[in-house]
């Protein structure tokens, strides 16, 4: 097909419209749902010949993985049997419930990060980022903060693509795959214009967050999974900063429901599974979330309330004592004694990083020092390979100021164009003060959740991008 005119390397232009009615519906075009709902039939453009011979390899295949998992062991076997079963479901599904599938799976691959197969959740989360290309069908808009968005990720993935052509190593890779993630979520959710799909995919990511987060608390509550920082915090089975983040922007989100008690208490149970965590990078976001509901403009009284409600639930829980005990060992340890320690040594890190960087050459000051550099800088520097602990430093000093440039107008995108900037109140600050581009599961529940209305209570403004007329059901 040919590309369109207006198209650029990051916009699907006409091609991704014209692939958004054949999958979600039709439009203004009248042509009969019927005839679209057979031309996608699953296995409609099959024969009975066709479809025995490919049942039979797919069979075969089957059973070839499942031997070979046999001989692993039992466990090993029972899972391909559960993913192949799996696969056949997600096959028999449209476009649209591949996707609600995956979003409400993306928070349960959260709180199992600790003890399921790694880079589980960065598979996932790009998967459903290619889905939700299709489903949303992002299209290119007139308006500046289309051109700066775009400027901004062919600005991000120009140093990407050098790093990985200068040093492709299986390292590189992985994490060009997980630079993937964040750009085109970013994209997806300004951008898309099945605007009831992407919100029915949100309302999916956020009741599943909201059970996950709950079921992941109890399960530390009962003794349970691990404690990271050994401080008397909650993890469960989920990885620390993959859960906090995931519990932070969930309690975010719910700030934005109406300012009823089932809301408030959805907060308050956030709060305290965020706070349990122990991870110290979501608490500035997670007050500036409830200074915005209780400072918000209408309805200040049930607002004042609600907050209450939530601070009154944390003190009572006594899940502040994690925060306390952390800030003991931190104090015993000498963090507090220099910059270089500050943060669990983050301070150190950035320095040496930093200082990597500006002893290389002009043109690495421009693309960067390379993909995963940072590691090997703080390795001959220090002996240990610290990661970056921030997108800011991670970017620039691996892509250099041109790829911290495009993350910035990103970002500067995604706040003006935001329906809810109550989860990015959470986002942003963990991305410059522990990093969020190796978390690609959580961030793309959090971007999701920004397409939930800012403030149930009131009539929500009309939204400028074009959209598609279907129910978010289509396809």
């Amino acid at each position: 097909m040919e590309r369109s005119s207006r198209g650029s390397p990051f916009l699907f232009g006409r091609e991704a419209s014209m692939l958004a009615w054949q999958v979600n519906g039709p439009t203004a075009s009248g042509l009969p749902h019927e005839v679209r709902a057979h031309a996608l039939a699953p296995g409609a453009w099959l024969d009975g010949d066709r479809a025995g011979a490919i049942a039979a390899a797919a069979s075969i295949l089957a059973s070839l993985l499942i031997a070979a998992a046999l001989q692993v062991s039992l466990a090993l076997a029972l899972a391909a049997i559960a993913l192949l079963a799996a696969a056949a479901f997600v096959a028999r599904l449209s476009w649209m419930g591949v996707a609600l599938f995956l979003a409400g799976f993306l928070p349960w691959l959260v709180v199992f990060s600790a003890v399921e197969p790694k880079l589980t959740e960065t598979f996932a989360a790009g998967t459903l980022v290619v889905v939700l290309l299709v489903v949303a069908a992002p299209e290119r808009g007139q308006s500046r903060a289309s051109a700066r968005l775009r400027l901004g990720m062919l600005l991000f993935y120009i140093p990407v693509l050098i790093g990985l052509v200068r040093d492709p190593g299986s390292a590189q890779l992985i994490e060009t795959a997980k630079y993937f993630v964040f750009p085109f979520t970013v994209l997806v959710v300004t951008e898309g214009t099945n605007l009831p799909a992407l919100r029915q995919l949100s309302r999916m990511a956020f009741v599943s967050g909201i059970i996950a987060v709950t079921f992941n608390l109890l399960v530390g509550l009962a003794d349970q999974g691990h404690s990271y920082y050994a401080a008397g915090d909650i993890q469960g089975f989920a990885g620390e900063h993959d859960v906090a983040l995931l519990a932070g922007a969930v309690t975010a989100a719910s700030l934005g429901m109406p300012t009823r008690l089932k809301w408030a208490g959805v907060s308050a149970v956030g709060a305290i599974a965020t706070i349990a965590t122990g991870v110290r990078s979501t608490l500035p976001g997670l007050v500036l979330a409830l200074l915005a509901k209780m400072l918000r403009a209408g309805a200040r009284t049930r607002s004042i309330l609600a907050v209450a409600v939530v601070a009154g639930a944390v003190l009572v829980s006594g899940v502040g004592d994690v925060l306390v005990h952390r800030f003991h060992q931190d104090q015993a340890l000498g963090q507090y004694s220099s910059f270089d320690a500050l943060g669990s040594g983050r301070g150190g890190i950035y320095t040496t990083a930093i200082h990597g960087w500006w002893v290389s050459s002009p043109v690495d000051w421009a693309i960067g020092t390379g993909l995963r550099s940072v590691e090997a800088i703080e390795q001959r520097a220090t002996g240990s390979s610290d990661t970056a602990q921030s997108d800011v430093i991670q970017v620039g000093v691996e892509s250099g100021l041109i790829g911290l440039l495009g993350l910035i107008l990103i970002w500067w995108t995604l706040i003006a164009r935001a329906r809810s900037k109550l989860p990015l109140l959470v986002l942003l600050p963990f991305a410059v003060f522990n990093g969020s581009l190796e978390y690609g599961a959580p961030i793309v529940v959090t971007l999701l959740l920004t397409l939930l209305p800012a403030d149930a209570d009131e009539q929500p403004a009309a939204d400028a991008r074009p959209h598609t007329s279907v129910p978010a059901s289509a396809g």
